[in-house]
């Protein structure tokens, strides 16, 4: 028997964005409903459970509804409340490049799985298909694209390393290079309050990675499941 697809629940109200967003799926091969609107979603989500929603977080309540960002949030959180969704990864759309990004890193926070920003370019290293196929793939557990931790933590998961003290020795050697100025890290290696983590956004790190390694930091590589990511 042929694997089954994956299937996707597409949540948008913009036309333009929705053949986008079907011609994606299509291309990986993923089934999909679509609904424009909350109450079109909710009477999908109350016939079928889904692999992944792409979750629009301004649209409107009715068809013929005034398109409000409430409207995407209420439906997310009652979509997080329902026991027969709970394995269902929610990616959240944002107009992250016009409106506060940090409102959809706090639906990440959250519950959601990742976010998309719009509009959507072929340009950006994170890309809707990758989105996608991340949330269908077995990945579920590890969401590198906002996941919160300190800088070993990240060394020794996100990095292709022999044992956890080779990961010490090279915290000390991008510690010394952030120290130098010949990298830049999301907030401090080292100038911290006493006692308070230092806390980085694993996104920022997997991005800059590969910039390290060009300008000669001895840094190990990723692991390839982490750097395709992004």
């Amino acid at each position: 028997m042929a694997d089954r697809k994956p299937k996707a629940l597409i949540v948008e109200d913009n036309k333009a964005d929705v053949a986008y967003v079907q011609s994606v799926l299509r291309s990986v091969r993923h089934s999909f409903d679509t609904s424009t609107c909350q109450q079109e979603a909710i009477a999908l989500l109350s016939k079928h459970v889904y692999d992944y929603i792409l979750l629009d977080r301004e649209l409107p309540f009715g068809s013929d509804g005034i398109k409000r960002t409430q409207n995407g949030d209420n439906l997310f959180e009652q979509i997080k409340r329902d026991p027969r969704h709970t394995a269902t990864r929610i990616i959240i759309i944002t107009a992250f490049d016009i409106s506060d990004p940090d409102q959809a890193l706090d639906m990440v926070k959250h519950g959601a799985f990742d976010f998309i920003a719009k509009p959507f370019t072929s340009g950006r290293k994170k890309t809707l298909d990758k989105v996608v196929q991340r949330a269908a793939s077995g990945l579920a557990a590890f969401h590198p694209a906002w996941q919160m931790t300190k800088l070993l933590p990240f060394i020794e998961g996100c990095c292709t390393l022999v044992q956890k003290e080779e990961a010490k020795r090279y915290k000390k050697v991008l510690a010394d290079a952030a120290k130098s100025g010949h990298a830049i890290l999301p907030q401090p290696v080292g100038n911290h309050r006493s006692g308070q983590a230092a806390v980085y956004f694993t996104k920022d790190l997997v991005l800059a990675w590969e910039d390290y390694r060009r300008n000669g930091i001895n840094v190990p590589p990723l692991k390839p499941e982490i750097a395709c990511l992004f």
